[in-house]
C-alpha cells in the first residue's frame, strides 16, 4: 500500500502552497456557513443561571392573554369609521321605493280584479239560487195541486179494493 503523502510530497513546492491556500479557504468557507458544528451551545437546565445572553436558534411565541387582548382592544378604538359618499344613493333609493310601491299597487289592482269576478260569480249563484228556488216552488204547487186532484178523483171512485180481491169490471 502506497503512502498517501508521498503523493502530496512529490507535488511541485509552488503548487503546494496553493494546494494548502485552496484547503484552508475550504475549511474557512465551511466553518462560517455552518458555525454551530465547531461551537457547542452550553446545556442549561430549568433554574440555571447562563454566564452571557443567548440567542434562540428560532423564533419562540410567548403568549400573553391579557396584553393581547388590552391590544385588540387599542387597536379597535383607533380605527376611524370611514364612510363612502355615494351621490347615486338617493336616486336609487327613490327607484326602490316608486318599485316596492309599485308591486304594491299591482298586487292590489290584482285583489280587486280577482274581488270583481268573484262578486261576479256570486252575482250569478244568487241569480241561479233564485231561479231555482221559483222553479222548486212552482213544482211544490203542481205536486200539492196532484196531490189533490189525486185525492178528489179517489173520493169519486171509492175506496181501494182490498188485497186479494178481484179486480172491478170495466
Amino acid at each position: 500500500m502506497k503512502n498517501p503523502f508521498r503523493a502530496i510530497l512529490a507535488i511541485q513546492p509552488e503548487d503546494r502552497i496553493a494546494l494548502i491556500l485552496f484547503a484552508a479557504v475550504a475549511v474557512l468557507i465551511a466553518m462560517v456557513s455552518h458555525p454551530d458544528t465547531l461551537v457547542t451551545a452550553p446545556m442549561y437546565q430549568a433554574g440555571d443561571v447562563s454566564a452571557a445572553n443567548i440567542k434562540s436558534p428560532r423564533d419562540l411565541l410567548v403568549k400573553d392573554p391579557a396584553a393581547t387582548e388590552q391590544n385588540r382592544k387599542r387597536a379597535v378604538a383607533s380605527v376611524l369609521t370611514v364612510y363612502d359618499f355615494d351621490e347615486t344613493l338617493a336616486d336609487k333609493t327613490a327607484g326602490r321605493i316608486a318599485r316596492a310601491f309599485g308591486l304594491v299597487r299591482e298586487s292590489m289592482e290584482k285583489q280587486e280584479q280577482k274581488n270583481a269576478e268573484y262578486e261576479a260569480r256570486f252575482a250569478k249563484y244568487e241569480d241561479e239560487k233564485k231561479a231555482y228556488e221559483e222553479k222548486r216552488k212552482q213544482y211544490e204547487a203542481r205536486l200539492k195541486e196532484n196531490k189533490q186532484k189525486l185525492g178528489e178523483e179517489e173520493k169519486a171512485e171509492g175506496p181501494p179494493p182490498p188485497p186479494g180481491a178481484p179486480p172491478p169490471p170495466p
